[in-house]
């Protein structure tokens, strides 16, 4: 009697201990997926944060872009309508000229931005407002030191590219509309990916919770009756 109630003993210490692995097991799994939940949360957070911080510069760059296209279209007509003198004339093409080289260089980063993001409908679009500029800028020139037989005429110089900057800053309006339209659909989508992720992970945890707590009754209860 002695002898089965030390195996009794026994074989209670090892499921007891079995039982104590399990849960510790548990614990421990249970413990690395909710680490592994947060890391992953706050990384997609991140890489969010990041995506609709570059959408966010893209936007601006854009409207910087079209904003300091405007100075250059009237730092033309300050050379046109009070460059009669030609050391005034020249103030004003360079004040032009500085202006040209802004807007180029903010479609520059344009470019740079949209091709880091692999945006290639956007990038076409940039390109061929950029080249659209360079070509204006050109036409500028060609009306401003076009042979007036050594007189400068505001008037035809200006007949020459009258409205030729309208098409290009309602392009940039545009490119700068689909981009804000493009930012607003990440913030949605990347919103929409953030809440499956959490569901999903939220569920798993829950599910091996759930699977740890019954493996662990199941013993304790094989354990009761087994020794009860």
């Amino acid at each position: 009697m002695h002898k089965n109630a030390h195996t009794q003993a026994i074989r209670l210490r090892r499921a007891l201990l079995q039982a104590s692995s399990l849960l510790l097991l548990s614990i421990l799994a249970t413990g690395l997926l909710g680490q592994f939940s947060a890391w992953s949360i706050s990384h997609a957070d991140n890489e969010n944060n990041r995506l609709i911080t570059q959408y966010i510069v893209m936007v601006d760059q854009a409207r910087s872009a079209q904003a300091i296209f405007k100075t250059q279209v009237q730092e033309w007509k300050n050379t046109l309508i009070r460059g009669s003198n030609i050391t005034d004339r020249e103030t004003f093409i360079a004040a032009f000229t500085k202006s040209e080289a802004d807007t180029e260089a903010k479609f520059s980063e344009l470019v740079r931005t949209t091709t880091e993001l692999n945006l290639q409908s956007r990038l076409a679009e940039i390109t061929a407002a950029q080249a659209e500029h360079q070509a204006l800028g050109i036409k500028y020139r060609q009306a401003l030191y076009e042979d007036r037989g050594g007189t400068f005429n505001p008037a035809a110089i200006d007949a020459a590219v009258r409205g030729m900057d309208r098409h290009l800053d309602v392009r940039i309006n545009i490119l700068a509309l689909g981009l804000r339209t493009d930012e607003s659909a990440l913030i949605a989508k990347l919103a929409t990916s953030s809440a499956d992720r959490y569901a999903t992970l939220s569920r798993t945890l829950w599910v091996l919770m759930g699977v740890s707590l019954l493996l662990v009754a199941t013993l304790v209860f094989k354990m009761l009756r087994d020794h009860g």
